[in-house]
């Protein structure tokens, strides 16, 4: 990666020229919480689209559809709240848990003409924590649904609070991305694995909040977030302005900050350097594996510009 200064007296302009942010590579989770080595393979583009509630479906089915449109977390989860009541709608606290589970059965309770109780067991394999954080587990999970006709139609009237997230919607509709922070001596970056969803529009949107909002507590001791006390001046585009399809394709991203009128010149390749690792790896999607995490693969040596990464 070559060297990049920003040269501005104000806001901290960073400019990433010829950027792309295209989703590919695939990724598994992990199955414990440690750090994991990282690699690359190819996929095609994620997609969190999810069907509206079919009409005429029978409840166990309308069950699991609500079970698959729970992986979207847009506005609150809107897609899933298709599938409630209004009264259930107003009372979900989709962000008590986020659980992920694999081997889901639903299995019927009873059963009349408006009102159908089934009990949804499955097995825990994580969960999803504040900030896009993958914590492994396992277990079982037991949760029981009441449905019941709404106009003719089925929908959910009474469930546990929090998300249920089958695995394989969950790894088609997240994408795990790498932030970058730095140590204090401003020689090595380090990944924090995080798990997003959306568009490739708004991944760089999303990425740069996150480092913003900071590392993991776990990895916080060790590392320094230049961008800690940073603000996003108005909205991130391509290089050149433009709006539309940012990160995607050619034309780079331009990112406006507020907030560190008083960084040194080192502090802001630091903080430029954050941003383009950041951006620049989430080109390529990270893959967990069962091994930990080689040392030399998140290690580098200062020549004098921003830190790198020396991958072998």
């Amino acid at each position: 990666m070559s060297h990049m200064r920003s040269r501005v007296l104000g806001p901290v302009i960073v400019l990433l020229s010829a950027l792309a942010l295209m989703v590919s590579g695939c990724a598994s989770l992990p199955d414990s919480s440690s750090p994991q080595a990282i690699g690359t393979i190819d996929r095609g583009p994620a997609t969190t689209e999810v069907p509206a509630p079919e009409p005429g479906r029978e409840p166990d089915l309308l069950l699991r559809d609500f079970l698959q449109a729970n992986t979207d977390p847009t506005n609150r989860h809107v897609a899933a709240r298709q599938f409630l009541t209004s009264g259930m709608s107003a009372g979900w606290d989709d962000a008590a848990s986020a659980t992920i589970v694999d081997k889901v059965d639903v299995l019927a309770e009873d059963r009349d003409d408006n009102t159908a109780k089934y009990v949804v067991r499955a097995n825990i394999v994580g969960h999803l924590e504040e900030g896009g954080l993958y914590r492994a587990d396992n277990g079982d999970l037991e949760a029981k649904f009441t449905l019941v006709r709404d106009d003719g139609e089925w929908r959910i009237d009474e469930m546990p609070p929090g998300v249920i997230m089958d695995k394989p919607r969950f790894l088609n509709s997240y994408q795990r991305r790498s932030l970058y922070f730095v140590t204090p001596s401003g020689s090595t970056v380090v990944p924090d694995p995080r798990w997003i969803s959306g568009t490739p529009e708004q991944a760089a949107a999303r990425l740069i909040g996150l480092l913003i909002e900071g590392p993991k507590p776990s990895l916080a001791p060790a590392v320094h977030n230049e961008l800690a006390e940073a603000t996003i001046l108005g909205a991130i585009t391509k290089a050149d302005g433009r709006t539309g399809q940012v990160g995607v394709g050619l034309g780079g991203i331009r990112v406006d900050f507020g907030g560190l009128a008083s960084l040194t010149e080192p502090a802001r390749e630091l903080l430029a350097a954050q941003v383009i690792w950041t951006l620049a790896n989430a080109r390529s999607q990270d893959r967990t594996s069962s091994s930990p995490m080689d040392s030399r693969s998140t290690s580098a040596t200062r020549t004098g510009g921003p830190p790198r990464m020396w991958r072998r």
